[in-house]
């Protein structure tokens, strides 16, 4: 193997870690924001709530959770 193809084998880390990673990450905000991602998300496509770039980021993050979670 060459090594820059090991070099990404090495770094390549396991879908579930990073699965677990932004789990915990969205529940820091759901718990900060006292609101679970969906109720943030409904309210910003609403209007009832400006997107920050914290928010941003949180609902970037719940986005990237459902895709890798339903494969869509």
């Amino acid at each position: 193997m060459d090594p820059v193809n090991a070099r990404i084998r090495i770094q390549r880390a396991p879908l579930s870690a990073g699965i677990a990673r932004l789990q915990e990450s969205i529940s820091s905000y759901e718990r900060n924001f006292h609101c679970t991602s969906a109720e943030m998300l409904q309210d910003v496509k609403a209007g009832s709530i400006q997107e920050t770039a914290e928010i941003s980021t949180w609902l970037c993050k719940y986005h990237v959770l459902n895709r890798l979670e339903t494969g869509k």
